[in-house]
């Protein structure tokens, strides 16, 4: 498999789905316990922090240390290659330092994915992680190395995996409250990943009504990414139009046009016709095209607009009565989405009426859909043309 840096490349990646479930310990309202996953086009981070105390207390210093290995990660191991056992040694250096001084500081388990399926996994104080090979259908330990840093052991481990393999990490209750192993593979050939998690937080409550600690469960599904590509606003120059309607033509993924200039390049390259839905049309609502190949076609500006306004409101979750409605269901659905976005100017983005109407430019409303995408969790590519 490639690693994730090209738009084609998007459907010989591996995408990470996480599941997680919690329990409070009882009497608390607030689990001591956080967990964070982000992904990015050249990697995923997924941590599972168990905050020393309880409550409030335990979830700020949870979320700290969570935050602080995220951009410890981000920046020396991802971005310098720095060893990866040194940017732990480093983290278990900060949390025995603020264990000593009697602050806040926390357990935690770091799990870095990449796009070929390389995997590295660290473990400071917390339970043991496991890993399911798709092949095997049999949960078990993963194999760790022990370290020290700063008189303590941490654990690391490195290894690959492959769609439909999983890796299951825990908080301190349910490493001690029940076998993980043997509770997970009773489960293995009867339900489905995603419900594993909530599965394994409900059999410790069922065996401890009285749980004595915050308890969180995650596992981290490799699968192939559902991906998408939009195709909006066409190029400064023309003649890039025909290479940059073959590149989309050859892309592995959904499709979707979004301008009407932008349609009338792409059928005049491939001499395909666009022929408008009529079924829906109303003053306001940007009118649908059917072309061939084409999973939906419709106006630009005025459409991606609409759809940031309605993205990942629940009110129109499911509703494909309009071009915005279905664009907007289509960026809920898919792992990955790659903008693909022309640079011509496109002077009607300046007139009165779509200044008085709050319309952005396109370029404008694109970041604003991919930051909210960003935010939800999905790998999002853009390439200007």
């Amino acid at each position: 498999m490639k690693a994730l840096n090209l738009p084609d490349a998007t459907q010989e990646t591996i995408y990470i789905t996480d599941y997680a479930a919690q329990v409070c310990k009882e009497g608390n309202t607030v689990c001591g316990d956080y967990y964070k996953v982000v992904r990015a086009a050249d990697y995923t981070f997924a941590v599972l922090c168990d905050g020393i105390g309880t409550g409030i207390k335990a979830n700020i210093a949870a979320r700290i240390f969570a935050a602080r290995a995220q951009n410890l990660v981000a920046s020396r191991f991802l971005q310098s290659k720095t060893n990866i056992a040194e940017i732990f040694e480093r983290i278990v250096s900060d949390m025995e330092k603020a264990r000593a001084s009697k602050s806040a500081f926390s357990a935690l388990s770091i799990a870095i994915f990449l796009p070929e399926g390389n995997v590295s996994i660290f473990s400071y104080r917390m339970p043991q992680a496991l890993i399911l090979k798709q092949n095997l259908q049999e949960w078990q330990p993963i194999k760790f190395k022990n370290h020290t840093a700063a008189g303590t052991k941490f654990q690391t481990a490195q290894f690959t995996i492959n769609y439909g393999d999983a890796v299951c990490l825990s908080s301190g209750a349910l490493g001690t409250g029940i076998n993980l192993t043997e509770v997970l593979n009773s489960m293995t050939t009867t339900f489905p990943v995603s419900s594993m998690a909530n599965m394994l937080v409900d059999r410790l409550s069922q065996a401890n009504p009285s749980v004595q600690d915050d308890a969180t469960a995650m596992i981290l599904y490799a699968k192939k990414p559902e991906v998408l590509h939009i195709l909006t606003g066409v190029s400064k120059q023309k003649d890039n139009d025909a290479h940059i309607v073959n590149k989309f033509l050859a892309l592995n993924g959904q499709k979707v046009i979004c301008g009407s200039t932008t349609m009338d390049v792409f059928c005049r390259v491939t001499d395909l016709k666009a022929s408008i839905n009529t079924s829906f049309y109303a003053d306001f609502i940007p009118p649908e095209y059917s072309i061939d190949g084409i999973t939906l076609a419709t106006e630009g500006a005025i459409t991606l607009n609409q759809c940031n306004n309605i993205l990942f409101d629940d009110f129109f979750k499911d509703k494909f009565d309009t071009a915005p409605e279905k664009l907007a269901n289509l960026l809920r659905h898919y792992d990955i989405i790659n903008f693909i976005v022309g640079t011509a100017e496109n002077t009607s983005h300046d007139t009165a009426e779509f200044k008085q109407m709050g319309i952005m430019p396109r370029r404008e409303v694109v970041l604003a859909i991919i930051e909210k995408l960003k935010k939800r969790g999905n790998i999002v590519l853009i390439e200007y043309v």
